[in-house]
This record gives C-alpha cells, sequence and structure tokens, in this order.
C-alpha cells in the first residue's frame, strides 16, 4: 500500500479548491443567414476547384507512371506500351496531358496516342530507329535560275517529289543547291525526278535604256518574275534573258516586259501608251505670282507596279484651300476656265474649246463613233533621279514655290514621267444621284493594242481592242461590249486647287454593244476567241490571252483589269461611274470616279 508524505498531503489540500473551481463558458457568436450561405459557396467552390486540380493531377502523375524509363523500346514494349495508353485513357484525358505540355492535340486517339508516344516521350518505333540508321543527306547542286523556276509553281513540283519518294527536299538559297534527306533509294528517286526536268524555254531581248531607267527597270524585275512565273534576268549591254517551264511563260514575260518599259519611258524615243497629247493648268489669276509648289505623293497600296519604287509629287497651289474629295469640286474641275498650257511657248486655252481640240485631232473620222470620257484623281510627276542605286523619294522636281512660267520653263516634259493616279472619293460622294441598278456590276475589261506600238515613237495612231465581260453569278463570263478603237487623245487638266482631270477621247468602232453583236463578222470571232480562254480563276483572279491577231497584225494585252461598278445618273444625260478595280499587273486595288461628258455636242 502506497503512503504519502505529509507534504504531499498539504499540497492536493490546497490544491483541490482551485481545481474545482468552475470555468466560464465561451458565447459562440451565431452568424446570419446570408453569410452562411456565402461561406457554403466558397467551400463548395473551393472544393470542385482542388477536386478538378487533384484529379488532373492525378491523370498526369498516372501518365508518368506509365513512361518508360528508356527510349530505347524493343518491338512488343514498343507495342504493349501504345495499346495500353490507348485502352487506360479517353480522348479528352490524351488532349488535356498534350494542351498542358505545349503541344497540339489532334482529334483521334490513335492520333493522340502517337503524339504522347513520340513527341512528348520521344520514343521511336524500332522501325523507325532502324530507318533513322540508313537516312542519308545529298546536296544536289543547282543554279539561282533553276531553283526559281522549281518554286515558281508555288512548291507543288516539290511538294509531288516528297509525296512519292518519302525523301525531304531543302531549298538552299544561300549556296544554290538542293539538300535531300531519307533513305538511299528514296533520295536516288527524288533526284532522278529532279534531274529529269525538261530544259527550260529560254530567250533573250535587247533593251535600249537610259542609265536611271535601266535601274528603275531592274527594281522591278523581281515583281515581275513573280507575276509571270518566269526567270528574268538582266545583263550587261541592256540584254535581258528569260527562262520559264513553258513558251506561253516566256511570251507572258516578254509581254509585261513590253508593257513596263513603255511606261517606264525606258530610252529617250520610247512612248507611254498613257502618255497625254497635252498637259494644260487651271488658270491662277489674280493670284501672287510664287503661286505653285509641289508636294510629296505616295500610296503603297494603290499605286500601279510600274510607279511603286520610284518618288513622285503633286503639282498644288502653294497655299491650297480646304477643299475635299466631293462632286462638287468635280463638277468644278470641268467647269469653263481658262487653262494655261503646261509647255513653254505654247498658247492658252479655254476648257470649253477643249471640243475643237479634239475635233481636231479625229478630223478624218466624222461619220465615226466618239466618246470622251473625264476621270478625277492626281496627276503626279516622278522625282529626278539623284542616285542611281536608289529611288529619290524626297526632293520634288523643282524646290520651293515657283510660277507657272517657272514650271513652264524648269520641268523637262521630253525626258520626265508623269502617271495620272485615280481619285479616292468620299463614300458620300453619289448620296444626291440616281443609281442605275439595285447591286454593283461586276465585270472584267481587256484592252489590248497593237503589237507595233512597242516599236514606234508615235501613240495615236494605233488601233486597240476593247472586250469588256459581265460577271455572273456563277463567275462566267459574257461579252457586254467589244470596240476597235482607231485614234485617242487624252489630255490633262492640272486642278491645283481642285482634283486633276484627264480628258480621253476616243474614236472606235462598235463590235458588241449592250451584248449583241454588230455587223463585223472578222471581228466578232477575234472576240469570242478571246472569250474561249477567259477564266475567272477566283474572285480577284483572271486567265486570259496575251496576245490576240486581229486579221494580218497582232496585238498585245495592255492590261486586264476586274472591277465592280457603281453607276448613276447625272444631270444632262451624264453617267457618273464609280469603280473599284483589281489590276492584274501586281494585283494593285484602286477605285477610281470617270463621268462620260458630252463636249462635242
Amino acid at each position: 500500500m502506497l503512503r504519502l508524505s505529509r507534504s504531499s498531503i498539504r499540497h492536493l489540500h490546497a490544491t483541490a479548491a482551485v481545481c474545482n473551481r468552475k470555468i466560464p463558458k465561451q458565447q459562440v457568436d451565431i452568424l446570419p443567414a446570408e453569410k452562411l450561405d456565402s461561406l457554403a459557396s466558397m467551400l463548395e467552390q473551393n472544393a470542385k476547384v482542388n477536386s478538378k486540380t487533384t484529379a488532373q493531377e492525378t491523370l498526369f502523375e498516372m501518365l508518368e507512371q506509365d513512361r518508360p524509363k528508356s527510349v530505347n523500346l524493343r518491338k512488343k514494349a514498343y507495342e504493349k506500351l501504345m495499346t495500353k495508353i490507348d485502352t487506360s485513357y479517353t480522348v479528352q484525358q490524351l488532349q488535356s496531358y498534350l494542351r498542358s505540355q505545349n503541344i497540339p492535340a489532334p482529334k483521334y486517339k490513335k492520333a493522340l496516342v502517337e503524339r504522347i508516344v513520340k513527341r512528348a516521350w520521344g520514343i521511336e518505333s524500332p522501325e523507325e530507329r532502324e530507318a533513322a540508321k540508313k537516312v542519308i543527306t545529298e546536296v544536289l547542286p543547282s543554279t539561282k535560275r533553276d531553283l526559281v523556276l522549281l518554286i515558281s509553281d508555288q512548291g507543288q513540283f516539290l511538294q509531288h517529289v516528297q509525296s512519292e519518294t518519302k525523301a525531304f527536299i531543302t531549298v538552299q538559297s544561300h549556296d544554290q543547291s538542293l539538300l535531300l534527306q531519307g533513305r538511299k533509294t528514296a533520295v536516288q528517286e527524288a533526284k532522278k525526278m529532279l534531274q529529269d526536268l525538261p530544259e527550260p524555254v529560254e530567250t533573250t531581248r535587247r533593251q535600249a535604256a537610259l542609265p536611271e531607267r535601266w535601274q528603275e527597270l531592274e527594281r522591278l524585275i523581281p515583281d515581275m518574275s513573280k507575276l509571270t512565273r518566269a526567270f528574268i534576268s538582266p545583263e550587261e549591254d541592256g540584254v535581258i534573258r528569260i527562262s520559264a517551264k513553258t513558251q506561253e511563260k516566256v511570251d507572258s514575260a516578254n509581254r509585261l516586259l513590253d508593257v513596263v518599259s513603255s511606261k517606264l519611258k525606258v530610252a529617250k524615243s520610247t512612248q507611254s501608251p498613257d502618255q497625254a497629247n497635252e498637259t494644260l493648268l487651271r488658270s491662277m489669276g489674280g493670284i501672287d505670282d510664287k503661286s505653285l509648289a509641289f508636294t510629296p505623293f505616295f500610296d503603297p497600296i494603290a499605286m500601279p507596279l510600274t510607279t511603286k519604287m520610284s518618288g513622285w509629287s503633286r503639282l498644288q497651289s502653294a497655299s491650297p484651300s480646304d477643299s475635299t474629295m466631293t462632286l462638287a469640286t468635280m463638277q468644278d474641275s470641268i467647269m469653263d476656265k481658262e487653262l494655261v498650257s503646261g509647255y513653254s511657248g505654247r498658247r492658252s486655252t479655254a476648257l470649253s474649246k477643249l471640243r475643237n481640240e479634239f475635233r481636231r485631232e479625229f478630223d478624218d473620222f466624222k461619220s465615226s463613233n466618239i466618246d470622251i470620257y473625264a476621270r478625277f484623281g492626281s496627276l503626279i510627276f516622278q522625282n529626278p533621279t539623284t542616285t542611281l542605286n536608289s529611288p529619290n523619294y524626297l526632293h520634288s522636281p523643282i524646290n520651293g514655290s515657283f510660277s507657272i512660267s517657272d514650271f513652264q520653263k524648269q520641268y523637262d516634259w521630253q525626258h520626265e514621267r508623269q502617271c495620272f493616279f485615280p481619285s479616292q472619293p468620299s463614300n458620300r460622294l453619289t448620296l444626291p444621284y440616281t443609281p442605275l441598278s439595285l447591286k454593283p456590276k461586276r465585270s472584267v475589261t481587256l484592252e489590248y493594242i497593237d503589237s507595233d506600238f512597242w516599236k514606234s515613237s508615235k501613240t495615236r495612231s494605233h488601233q486597240r481592242l476593247l472586250v469588256e465581260f459581265n460577271v455572273g453569278s456563277d463567275h462566267t463570263l459574257a461579252t457586254h461590249v467589244a470596240q476597235l478603237e482607231m485614234q485617242r487623245s487624252i489630255i490633262d487638266v492640272l486642278g491645283l486647287t481642285l482634283p486633276d482631270v484627264r480628258f480621253c477621247g476616243r474614236v472606235y468602232q462598235p463590235i458588241i454593244k449592250n451584248g449583241q453583236p454588230l455587223e463585223n463578222d472578222e471581228y466578232q470571232e477575234v472576240v469570242n476567241r478571246i472569250q474561249g480562254r477567259c477564266q475567272l480563276i477566283d474572285h480577284d483572279t483572271i486567265e486570259c490571252p496575251k496576245y490576240a491577231d486581229v486579221g494580218n497584225s497582232s496585238m498585245t494585252l495592255l492590261s486586264a483589269t476586274i472591277h465592280t461598278k457603281r453607276e448613276f445618273l447625272l444631270k444632262d444625260t451624264n453617267v457618273l461611274t464609280v469603280s473599284d478595280s483589281i489590276d492584274q499587273d501586281g494585283g494593285i486595288r484602286s477605285r477610281e470616279v470617270t463621268l462620260l461628258i458630252r463636249l462635242l455636242h
């Protein structure tokens, strides 16, 4: 029996009273019902997130556990792994795993399994490892010409070779070669297919050109090669070598070179098909003598192919008004005002007397059909060349402000280039006028010019063939208008404070009018042949013949344009046309305003 000492007994008596004291109970606060609901909702959301995260982490851990430690598996082990992944997981689980690895996830399960094993884990099948040991690499020397022609079809032939032979082909432009990779037999087959390609069609032409114009032509050659799918190489002494897979592409490159060279005015004797016969300035009577100035002008989207690689300026009043491109300013541009010739020593005239200018030009064609159109926009002037190797974007033809007489004396009309740039009108332009149709009309316009034009210095005596097709809802082409143009005359009027205007007078013989053939069987056959070879490739591209035989002469395609037109009737039966156009020589998109006017009545 245990006995306690007297000190222990005394200690128990002393602490008993303290131990028997009652401990006060803590008061528990009762939360409001709204707070309880919000807490419960928060706890549930946290539980769901934690549950989802936990499930995903568990899935990833299970997949990592199934991942072999070695990437070199034997055939049975590899097949067992593929089967296990395929049967153990769903499509959604495999997709989420790939996304966590920043790898694109395909739709189908078999592809998912292969991508996880091969791409995420880096495990190749025994067959692939064996084939990789037999992969060889061979470099096939080539030339710049052959490489350009090889990829001129957007790589379709190379894709065909790779599909047929299972070899990988890389174009190495830096050292002008082809890199072939694959099995020995695949590389040999691909090499044979590449070496068996037929020799390209090749021709040369000699191009007389001024040094600064030759530099402009060289800067445009990459774009022309891309458009025609031909290899165009400028060489010494004005020689240009053209190579292509077919004769048709060589002809296409020759045709584009003819058009571009003429519009660039590459030689002193070269005439542009769009060159004006006369340039007039609206009189600035009563204004300070130094009233003109050149301002920089550049539009990389809508400018034609032949102007993109040059600097341009527009002639305006030195203190222009705030007038905008509205129909009111356009109508002002063709009102009767005094006009001053831009050429030194020429007489002045008035806008109303322009009909006499056209009458003198067309005196031999009194019984023929005559049209005069006014196009609104900007007549732009090319900046003089300061350095042969680069375009001049900043320095205008004449610096500072100057008078009309200074402009007449200093500007070199014979050697400098001008280009008429279509206007970009406001959307409110046509609101007050009556549309001639409820929907915009899509059409295709082809313009051919006598092929002898490129060899002649005269611009007005060469025939042109104009063909316009309406585009149906099923993309079929129906001939709407066909005209044989005998002569044209162009007069540009610089508005200075108003839009510039280009007046184009034409003498023509109608072949087809409003879809109805007229009495001219010879030319109708020509139009029918052209239509039979035209085809819309897509919404913005047309394929058409580059040359047309008319009687004993040949004609060259000058331009091919797809239009979306809206026509409006103005007073005095004049028709205003707003056209969104796509030029096929470069895919250039622009908008222009044209007005059919009655100046000859």
